[in-house]
């Protein structure tokens, strides 16, 4: 928002509004992407602790008495 302020009032109402709709916008875009980034993470750890639930047991864990 300042640098926005900044602008507006070194270049004009229209660049002013211009920075604060471009910062506003990679705000935005950096929130998704965090988003997006943690449930991939998330979703991947849930794959995996599936897969190891529904595998089998390997022979040489089996106790042998």
């Amino acid at each position: 928002m300042v640098p926005a302020w900044y602008l507006g009032l070194q270049g004009g109402l229209v660049t002013g509004v211009a920075a604060f709709v471009a910062s506003a916008v990679v705000m935005q875009l950096s929130y998704l992407a965090s988003l997006l980034t943690y449930l991939l993470v998330e979703n991947l750890s849930l794959i995996e602790q599936v897969q190891s639930e529904a595998s089998p047991p390997l022979p040489e864990a089996r106790a042998v008495i």
